[in-house]
C-alpha cells in the first residue's frame, strides 16, 4: 500500500497532468493515459499492484472517469474526466 506522501503526490500528478494535457470538452477536461504514465509521473513504481490502486484512486477522487484493461506491460489505460464548473 503506497505511503500518504505517495498518495499525495500521485493525486498531484494526475491533476497536473491535466491541467497540462488534458482536453477541454464543455464543462469537462478530459485525458487519457496508461496506469504506468501516472505511477511514473506520480513517483511510484509500476507494479500490477499500483495498476489496481489507480484505480482505486480513480473511483474515490475522479468518479466521472473509465478505464480499461491495456496491455502487460503498461496497465489500465485510464480516462480521466474532470468537472471544470
Amino acid at each position: 500500500m503506497p505511503t500518504v506522501k505517495e498518495h499525495e503526490d500521485l493525486i498531484k500528478g494526475i491533476d497536473n497532468l491535466l491541467a497540462t494535457e488534458g482536453e477541454e470538452a464543455g464543462q469537462w477536461v478530459v485525458g487519457t493515459w496508461t496506469a504506468k504514465e501516472l505511477l511514473l509521473n506520480g513517483g511510484m513504481p509500476n507494479t500490477e499492484n499500483n495498476w489496481n490502486y489507480i484505480l482505486h484512486v480513480m473511483r474515490m477522487f475522479y468518479p466521472d472517469s473509465t478505464w480499461e484493461r491495456g496491455s502487460r506491460d503498461e496497465g489500465w489505460k485510464v480516462r480521466v474526466r474532470i468537472r471544470t464548473k
